[in-house]
């Protein structure tokens, strides 16, 4: 009779996100992984070939660990598309090694902009969410503001992941603010076509 595994994949992506959150993408590897589990490399390459496969599983695991995040930040602005802002630059600020592994590593690609914003978990959330802030808004219109306002938020959490600044929430309520008004104002003129 085999021995019984005890080490599950699950354990590996754990241990791997652990890694990721305290010291960042460049101390994950095989030997730092088998210490954060207490045991050998042998249970890692069980499950995968190559540490770039772990990585890869890695970055699905952490496209939905960052989706939960989303979903479960307390939205306490009447508009959704505030606390959408301050959710994404909040998962900046607490989990700064993280969010540069999803969009600085490179592991998580996707064909184009638009696949990655609406290919999240979270979507049709969002789709739901938005349509409560101006129901006089259609799809289109909500999809453009929505991608605007993500590459607004964007910017502000690249800045703050990368400690080059830090905001008080309602300083980022009243960015977001202004900048949903502005946006909206335009809509007319407001172009999408991100590849």
């Amino acid at each position: 009779m085999s021995p019984q595994v005890k080490i599950q994949k699950e354990d590996i992506l754990e241990a791997s996100l652990s890694i990721l959150r305290k010291d960042g993408f460049d101390a994950l590897n095989a030997r730092s992984i088998a210490k954060e589990m207490q045991c050998s490399t042998k249970p890692i390459f069980r499950y995968y070939e190559s540490m770039n496969a772990l990585k890869e599983d890695l970055s699905s695991y952490v496209d939905n660990y960052f989706s939960q995040y989303l979903l479960n930040y307390p939205y306490i602005y009447e508009n959704p598309l505030i606390n959408v802002g301050l959710a994404y630059v909040d998962f900046a600020s607490k989990e700064a090694n993280v969010f540069r592994f999803i969009y600085l590593s490179g592991y998580l690609s996707y064909a184009t902009f638009i696949d990655f914003v609406f290919n999240s978990q979270a979507k049709n959330f969002f789709a739901n969410l938005l349509q409560q802030v101006d129901r006089q808004l259609s799809f289109e219109e909500i999809k453009k503001l929505y991608l605007q306002l993500l590459i607004y938020a964007h910017g502000l959490a690249t800045l703050v992941s990368s400690n080059k600044m830090k905001f008080e929430q309602e300083t980022l309520a009243r960015l977001f603010v202004n900048a949903y008004i502005a946006l909206k104002d335009n809509i007319s003129n407001l172009q999408v076509d991100v590849i």
